[in-house]
């Protein structure tokens, strides 16, 4: 499967969603006793988790308004590799600015969710380089499609004939995240 005028995978700079750009490693510390030393897991985190996780630890409510997901289980050694990034549950937006059209003054233009991973599975709805260059974004219908877990690179995209319940799933959660915003609070 290729997708042509599409560099897939590339560094495109600052403002780019590309795993090349947005994945990094964490440590995570604690006293002795409730983090395990030399432990390693490949789950999904990201720092919309950090809320969630430390309420959690507390045993505190999570409200709902709140993003993230409570990884107490992945920081604290409970969970296996072989359990982790397999909970289709676990979701992750990438949004960003800079598209030519929309509601903000140039060279912003509007916000989008451009991507999304669902567990290993990273999927593209739109692509552009970097913030504010001149190039038009592009919009993918079917969505771009990558197993980050095995082409970290976004080199390969999938066949999105073969994956068209993951893609229709996301869609619909991409729907509803973006329902879910509130568009009337100011952005901080």
């Amino acid at each position: 499967y290729e997708v042509e005028g599409v560099h897939c995978g590339e560094d495109s700079g600052l403002g780019s969603a590309w795993e090349a750009n947005v994945r990094m490693p964490a440590i995570v510390r604690w006293k002795a006793g409730n983090v395990p030393s030399g432990e390693e897991s490949y789950d999904m985190v990201s720092t919309l988790d950090v809320l969630p996780t430390v309420l959690g630890i507390l045993g505190k409510e999570i409200p709902d308004e709140i993003d993230g997901f409570d990884v107490k289980n992945v920081f604290l050694g409970q969970q296996s590799p072989e359990e982790g990034n397999g909970d289709d549950n676990k979701h992750l937006f990438f949004w960003r600015d800079g598209f030519q059209t929309g509601p903000l003054p140039s060279p912003f233009g509007r916000f989008d969710v451009v991507a999304m991973k669902i567990g290993w599975y990273k999927i593209w709805f739109w692509t552009k380089s970097s913030h504010y260059n001149a190039d038009v974004e592009v919009h993918h219908d079917p969505p771009l499609l990558f197993d980050v877990l095995n082409d970290p690179a976004e080199a390969y995209p999938l066949d999105p004939s073969e994956y068209v319940e993951l893609i229709d799933r996301a869609l619909r959660l991409v729907d509803e995240h973006k329902r879910s915003v509130d568009w009337t609070q100011p952005l901080t």
